[in-house]
């Protein structure tokens, strides 16, 4: 499950720290992360990303060693420099099937990867390679819970003074048709030593 989570307001604060979205989407085909200035000033703007992976195969005894979020590309913009930085977060909404507003204030503010604006294609996929926080959030029996954020929401940082600047990354969800553009978790992980079992009657 994945979707995006949004919020305008006319105090960025306000709607940086809120507690809960105006609005979801989980069932489109773009996931759009923004720290925007709009055109009626002062009208701010965020967008926010929660992408749920079932990593429950990997088991509670393996070791993992290396994992990646893989995002497919499909628009950006920064015109404020340094705003739109994609940053890979924690997540933790209250259903693993659907989003609701109040999961918004859910997205972690530590982050687990990142790439800069001129280095995301909006072509093709993105690769985070996850830090140790991130293989830590990583479900051995369960849901991995992930998010996404642009810099300046993440560090808040108040977008402007230009009107209608945003700054943002877009790439595919999971309900474009097939699987060639989806969000994908990809662990690397050994599975655990094999041990001889001895029953005593």
């Amino acid at each position: 499950m994945d979707g995006r989570l949004y919020l305008n307001g006319d105090n960025y604060t306000t709607v940086r720290d809120a507690t809960s979205a105006e609005g979801v989407d989980d069932l489109g085909t773009v996931l759009l992360v923004r720290n925007y200035y709009g055109t009626t000033a002062p009208s701010y703007q965020i967008h926010r990303v929660i992408m749920l992976f079932d990593t429950s195969v990997i088991g509670i005894g393996s070791i993992i060693t290396n994992a990646t979020i893989d995002l497919f590309g499909t628009a950006k913009a920064e015109p404020n420099a340094g705003q739109a930085t994609l940053h890979i977060v924690s997540s933790n909404p209250v259903s693993n099937t659907s989003l609701a507003i109040g999961d918004y204030s859910s997205l972690g503010t530590t982050s687990y990867a990142s790439m800069a604006d001129a280095s995301f294609s909006t072509t093709g996929y993105n690769i985070f390679t996850l830090n140790s926080s991130g293989l830590s959030n990583i479900s051995k029996n369960g849901i991995s819970k992930f998010g996404a954020r642009v810099s300046g929401d993440l560090d808040s940082l108040t977008p402007g003074p230009g009107n209608g600047d945003s700054n943002e990354k877009r790439f595919s969800s999971a309900d474009v048709t097939d699987t060639s553009q989806d969000p994908k978790l990809v662990v690397t992980y050994t599975l655990p030593a094999k041990q001889d079992v001895i029953w005593f009657d």
